[in-house]
């Protein structure tokens, strides 16, 4: 009986493939006998050839998907993360010389790695204070980004930190990607003469964009950017300065970025 059952299901699934097969035979009688022949010999021809087509393209379709499966597993078997960061956009606006008024600023296109994901994290340590944070969300192709609220911020981690649990308001699916923006107001943030900020990676990253806009009334002296294990950078005329007098700096990181690296970017003003 379980046999049975077993090629019953087959033969469903195949069922396509078996007529496909079952009607090419009989053409090729047909053709020999000499009672199907000219035009109609090779519509009906072309008829089993598409049917053919349709069939690889499906069971090709049908190993893609399974192959993302596979791969969507193992990443989160790696790391036990449901999501991974396709690209990461992180910059810092100072809008006064004293350094007390500024903007953090994050902008990520995250993929979800399981299904019913409802909820992701974020951490930040910085001085001064966070007198204000906006979180929006969209799925990606959309135009209008929805409010994503803080549900906890504070929430206890590991290594004593304080996490932010952001709500997606909506069910995740694995495979589906979603644009995340979160923009912080920070006061006193930035007051001594020697100054940083700092990217940790703690979930599955692409590419990340790091970048600082300074006053035009204060300019930096020097400007250092850090990697893990790598010498620092000391950065001169790389600066971009910008058409109302402020000056900028851009830095892109992509491929083999590893779990737990640190980027930092330091400067004397």
């Amino acid at each position: 009986m379980p046999r049975l059952k077993r090629l019953i299901r087959l033969s469903g699934e195949y069922l396509d493939l078996l007529l496909a097969a079952g009607v090419a035979v009989t053409l090729a009688i047909l053709g020999l006998v000499g009672m199907l022949h000219g035009d109609h010999l090779t519509e009906a021809t072309v008829g089993v050839l598409a049917v053919l087509s349709a069939t690889l393209v499906r069971d090709r379709w049908r190993r893609e998907r399974l192959g993302e499966a596979v791969q969507d597993v193992l990443a989160v078997s790696r790391t036990g993360k449901p999501w991974e960061v396709l690209s990461a956009e992180f910059s810092w606006e100072l809008f006064d010389a004293e350094g007390r008024r500024a903007q953090a600023r994050s902008n990520k296109v995250v993929r979800f790695l399981q299904d019913e994901v409802l909820t992701i994290y974020e951490f930040s340590r910085p001085d001064g204070r966070v007198t204000e944070h906006v979180c929006k969300g969209s799925l990606l192709g959309e135009r209008l980004k929805r409010d994503l609220p803080v549900m906890h911020d504070g929430f206890p981690g590991p290594r004593n930190r304080r996490y932010r649990i952001i709500s997606l308001e909506n069910v995740m699916r694995r495979g589906q990607r979603m644009e995340i923006e979160s923009v912080r107001t920070l006061n006193d943030s930035f007051l001594l003469p020697h100054e940083s900020v700092m990217v940790e990676i703690e979930v599955p990253t692409d590419e990340i964009t790091m970048s600082i806009t300074w006053p035009a009334d204060r300019v930096p002296n020097k400007v250092q950017f850090a990697r893990d294990d790598e010498p620092v950078t000391t950065v001169g005329s790389d600066l971009h300065r910008l058409p109302d007098g402020r000056n900028r700096f851009d830095h892109r990181v992509s491929g083999s970025i590893e779990m737990g690296e640190h980027f930092v970017v330091s400067w004397d003003w």
